[in-house]
């Protein structure tokens, strides 16, 4: 996956061995940031994401996160989310050659943009910063 070697797992019991692997964690214990980001704030970023922590930690924090999205919650997000989808398909041009991924990628961006209460305005804007932050965790794919 863009250089990088990955084992990709999909089914149920699969995902579960590697979960409760500690050979499979995301870092291990005493492990560094990488050399590039050593001392200033990708090396805070790499340090806090969410994505790249390891039980307990991320246990902690999930449970904290998940306060945030309780049914009620995700229940009110579901017109927003319609209206999104609905957005992102009009603006679909179906007459010539499209790049579905690229079309559909943007859904995501406008349900996240929603959630954190961001003006459709600044969805551009959130969407390049997805970039740059995705590059820091996958530079050989960017």
């Amino acid at each position: 996956m863009g250089g990088i070697d990955a084992l990709v797992v999909s089914r149920y019991g699969d995902v579960a061995r590697v979960l409760n692997d500690p050979a499979a964690r995301m870092r291990p214990a005493g492990s560094a940031a990488p050399a590039p980001f050593a001392g200033g704030p990708a090396e805070t970023l790499w340090r806090n994401a969410v994505s790249m922590m390891d039980p307990p930690e991320h246990t902690r924090v999930r449970k904290c996160l998940a306060r945030a999205f309780t049914r009620q919650r995700i229940a009110g997000l579901a017109g927003g989310v319609e209206t999104t989808v609905k957005e992102v398909l009009d603006q679909v041009d179906c007459q010539g050659e499209v790049n579905i991924a690229r079309a559909l990628s943007k859904i995501p961006m406008g349900v996240i943009g929603r959630l954190l209460g961001l003006p459709d305005s600044d969805w551009p804007s959130l969407e390049a910063w997805t970039n740059d932050v995705l590059y820091l965790f996958l530079p050989a794919v960017a």
